[in-house]
Formats: C-alpha cells, sequence, structure tokens
C-alpha cells in the first residue's frame, strides 16, 4: 500500500513538471505583476543546453522564453525586494547608503523623492509627468539613462503597490539635441513640461499595467515615490516574449536540428559544403549550433 502511495506521488511530481515545462511559457503574463516584485519569486527555470539535445520544441522554447523573462525583469525584482525585505526604503537610507545601494545593483538605476505632478488621459493611453531626484545628488547624465520606452517600476515608501511605466518622453535627451545641432529657434515640447531647477528632474512616463488599483495608487501616493529603471531595454524583451509566447509549436522548422541536434538529414546546396566568411572556410552544419548558444 504504501509503495502504492509512493508510486502515485512520484507519478504526480513527474506529471507536474512536465506541465511546468511544457505548457508554462503559455500561461504567464508577458507584462510581470505585483506578486512577483513584492515576493521573492524563483523559477525553476531549465539551462539553455550548449551540448545535446532538449526534450522537445516545448521544452526549447519554455527555456528561451524564461531565459529572457528573468533577464528583463530580474534585477527589478532583486533590487525591490531586498529593500521590502528588510523593511527599508531609499528615503530612510543616508546619503552614503543610498549611493552604495545603487553602485550594489545589477543593471539598474534608482531615484528618490518622486512627485507625481499631472496625469493625462487620452486615446494613447495614461501618462504622468514625474519629478524626481537622483540619489547622488550629482547632475544625472541621460545618454544612457530614461531614454525613449525604457522600463521604470514606480512604488510608495511601503512598497504596497507599484506603477509599471515606459519613459514615454524626456526633454533633457532632445535639449541635448536642439542645443548639438543648433536648432536653438525650434520649439518643442520641452516648454510644456516646464522643466525644474536640478537636481530635480521631470520625466513623462506611460503606465503600461492598467488596473483599479493603478489609479488608486496614483490618486493616493502623489509625493515620496521611488523609482527602479531597468538598464535592459525594454522594448526589445517584450516584443521577443510575446513572439516567443505565440509561437504554433507544431509549424516550426528544424526539429530534428534545433531540438535534437541530428544533422544527418540536413541537405545543403552548396556542392562543397563550405562558403567562405571573413576569410575562413566555414561548415554551414556548424551554424545550427549558434542556436545552442
Amino acid at each position: 500500500m504504501r509503495e502504492r502511495k509512493k508510486k502515485k506521488k512520484k507519478i504526480q511530481k513527474i506529471n507536474k513538471k512536465i506541465k511546468l515545462i511544457f505548457f508554462f511559457f503559455k500561461e504567464i503574463k508577458t507584462i510581470i505583476n505585483i506578486e512577483d516584485f513584492f515576493n521573492e519569486v524563483n523559477y525553476n527555470i531549465d539551462p539553455n543546453l550548449q551540448k545535446g539535445k532538449f526534450d522537445s520544441y516545448e521544452s526549447y522554447i519554455n527555456t528561451m522564453f524564461f531565459l529572457e523573462y528573468e533577464d528583463c525583469y530580474l534585477n527589478l525584482r532583486k533590487a525591490i525586494y531586498k529593500l521590502k525585505n528588510k523593511c527599508l526604503n531609499i528615503h530612510n537610507l543616508n546619503k552614503t547608503e543610498k549611493k552604495n545601494f545603487e553602485k550594489n545593483q545589477k543593471d539598474i538605476y534608482c531615484y528618490f523623492n518622486g512627485e507625481i505632478i499631472n496625469i493625462e488621459i487620452n486615446n494613447e493611453g495614461i501618462f504622468i509627468i514625474i519629478d524626481f531626484s537622483s540619489l547622488t545628488e550629482k547632475k544625472i547624465n541621460f545618454s544612457k539613462r530614461m531614454i525613449n520606452s525604457s522600463l521604470v517600476v514606480i512604488t510608495n515608501n511601503s512598497f504596497s503597490d507599484y506603477l509599471l511605466s515606459v519613459v514615454s518622453y524626456n526633454p533633457y535627451i532632445e535639449k541635448k539635441l536642439v542645443e548639438k545641432n543648433g536648432e536653438s529657434g525650434r520649439k518643442y515640447k520641452l516648454d510644456m513640461l516646464q522643466i525644474p531647477k536640478e537636481p530635480r528632474y521631470r520625466i513623462k512616463f506611460e503606465v503600461i499595467n492598467l488596473s483599479n488599483e493603478s489609479f488608486g495608487f496614483m490618486l493616493a501616493n502623489k509625493n515620496n515615490l521611488q523609482l527602479f529603471e531597468s538598464k535592459s531595454y525594454f522594448q526589445t524583451y517584450i516584443h521577443i516574449l510575446n513572439r516567443l509566447q505565440n509561437l504554433v509549436i507544431k509549424q516550426l522548422p528544424f526539429e530534428e536540428e534545433i531540438v535534437k541536434v541530428n544533422f544527418d538529414n540536413l541537405e545543403i546546396d552548396n556542392p562543397d559544403n563550405i562558403f567562405i566568411y571573413n576569410d575562413n572556410l566555414i561548415n554551414p552544419k556548424k551554424i545550427f549550433f549558434l542556436i545552442h548558444l
């Protein structure tokens, strides 16, 4: 009787694992949800195989999907969870701690003293204009920060809720371009935002996690906001995630080569089975191995 129960549990675990590997990437939302930010979430992702074969195309796509997903969101999740878990927020860190916190985080920028000064709703979406300060209180160089479509998490001091947004308009980048090109007479959106004096900065964001809670957050949390910006370019990641999720597995070609790493039936029209690239001879069959790198 005990052996039967053990066998049944073992089968259930195997079935659960199969379901995770084969179907989970189809079920998860590509836009991260609140539970993932404020709780410690660890997805059991199978590693990308550099050698050997995958169990199936589903397993292969699932691995590719979650590697991209974690690349996009992991560092933001870690930074926010680290503060929340220690019952801290950026505002109650001293100057040295603020500087060290951002320095010790991987691939994110942090800002504090955020204040929502305007909410705009139109047929293109919901936009908010936020004033904020840098952690180091030094002048911000916007050559790599707050570029268009960068992913920014906006949360309150208690981490009770958040807004997920992307940069819609950065007037400092436009100002720099205007000054560089000598277009001093050109009229642009910079006038509309009425940029404050440094060290305060003003950026326009588009809210992408629209819900009743989002509206409640914007009305209840006007000041003392924390902003966490990902250095990863969000638009590229979300495009890849959506494409992977919408793939029709049955219609994908080269299963033998990509998944099973079997090149026996691969036919190449080139009679010499080689081509020249950068003065080097390359066997085309080896190209398929790059998919696993």
